[in-house]
């Protein structure tokens, strides 16, 4: 089988819906990482290629992501709460 080119590759993907672009990018960093391919390691890494292969802090990642009226503690009281009643729900059955 000949071997793809990076253009190829590119034209194929541009014909993705956003989901399944999404999901190759994150197949292709875990397979990344799974080698161990690191930046220093690689010579032809581009800059994107290289954000994506950094670790990215957590801080600011979700900033401007909700509406501003969402009550974002308000929902994880809620999931946390609702978790709750399921372990307790799971305690009563081992009994």
């Amino acid at each position: 089988m000949a071997e793809a080119s990076l253009e190829q590759v590119t034209q194929l993907a541009a014909q993705l819906r956003v989901a399944d672009k999404l999901a190759l990018i994150e197949s292709l960093v875990h397979e990344l990482r799974r080698e161990g391919t690191t930046i220093e390691q690689s010579r032809t890494v581009t800059d994107a290629s290289a954000r994506l292969l950094a670790p990215r802090s957590l801080y600011g990642i979700w900033r401007d992501k909700f509406p501003p009226d969402a009550d974002v503690e308000a929902a994880i009281r809620e999931i946390r709460d609702e978790w709750k009643e399921e372990l307790e729900m799971f305690a009563e059955d081992d009994k």
